[in-house]
This record gives C-alpha cells, sequence and structure tokens, in this order.
C-alpha cells in the first residue's frame, strides 16, 4: 500500500510556528537568528533551519527556560544551538487548554536538567529538560563507561555516587 502522508495537508497556515505545527512529530531544530523587538506583543521571534519565513515566538515559560539551561539571556548566544520542540497539549492561552509549543531536549547538557519557573502569578512549575545529543557531540565509549560504573559500584554505593556526580558517567 502507498504512503498516504497527510502531514503537509495538515500543516496550518500562519506566519509563525505553532503547536498544530508539531501534530504529528516533534522536531529538533537548530537556530538560525533571534530577533528582539520589545514593541511587539511578542517579543522574541526565533527562527530555526528549515523555516525561512515561520519564526518560533516562545512563550515567556520557555524564554525563561532557555536562559536557564544555557546561561544567558543573551540571544544571540543561542544562534547555532539545538532543541526539540513538540506539542504539549497541556499548554494553556487566556485559561483555556489549547496546546502549544514546549521544549523536551537542549544541546549543552550531559544529564536531564530540572528548572523551576512561574507557570501563573501565584506558582511555579518545574520543566525537566533532557539532553540532546547532537551529531557534533562527543562520542560516549559506553563500554568504558560502564566498566568505570562497575568499578566504583564494587566499592560501594558512597563511591558510586562520587563518581557518577563527577560526571564521570559522561566521559
Amino acid at each position: 500500500m502507498t504512503n498516504l502522508d497527510v502531514t503537509k495537508a495538515m500543516e496550518p497556515k500562519a506566519d509563525q510556528l505553532n503547536g498544530d505545527d508539531f501534530l504529528a512529530k516533534s522536531r529538533n531544530v537548530k537556530i538560525r537568528d533571534v530577533t528582539v523587538d520589545n514593541t511587539r506583543e511578542q517579543k522574541v521571534w526565533i527562527f530555526v533551519e528549515g523555516e525561512p519565513k515561520k519564526p518560533w515566538k516562545p512563550s515567556k515559560t520557555y524564554l525563561r527556560v532557555l536562559t536557564l539551561i544555557w546561561g544567558t539571556a543573551d540571544a544571540s548566544q543561542w544562534i547555532g544551538r539545538e532543541l526539540t520542540l513538540y506539542r504539549d497539549p497541556e499548554i494553556l492561552w487566556g485559561g483555556a487548554k489549547v496546546g502549544g509549543i514546549a521544549v523536551s531536549h537542549m544541546d549543552g547538557l550531559d544529564r536531564p536538567k530540572t528548572v523551576a519557573v512561574a507557570k501563573t502569578r501565584n506558582t511555579k512549575q518545574s520543566i525537566t529538560i533532557q539532553p540532546l545529543v547532537t551529531k557534533d557531540a562527543p562520542k560516549i565509549d559506553v563500554e568504558a563507561v560502564n566498566a568505570a560504573a562497575r568499578g566504583a559500584a564494587a566499592n560501594g554505593k558512597a563511591a558510586f555516587i562520587t563518581w557518577y556526580q563527577s560526571n564521570a558517567a559522561t566521559r
């Protein structure tokens, strides 16, 4: 049977990326440009490779996540970075669940990282971002890491925890 993929037919007609662009699957993207204009309602526009005319206009929540994970509010430092965008059906707009774009993975992490950001004026939410392994990331010798883990574990729980926390697991 012929593959009758309807992904292109479902694409919304819009001037920006939105949750409906990710109905079929998440996407790894590379940031190619960022503009900041404080006179616009959506102040930050992030342009990604493969989307020449439709920027991602992240929510304040995800601007905070990018800043906390990458360690800078200088968006020019985000150019060339990679992340995974997906549709989260739980995202609220105007108090209603409408779904929107969320981030699941980001480059530059060696293990998952959880950050606490504002959800509403009076509540916080924790968002966990997973490491994104890119084609440029150094290759990990899994057998060597497993051997080192077994060696550390043979010396007891405290030795294993010390080894793990020293980032040895990612070398």
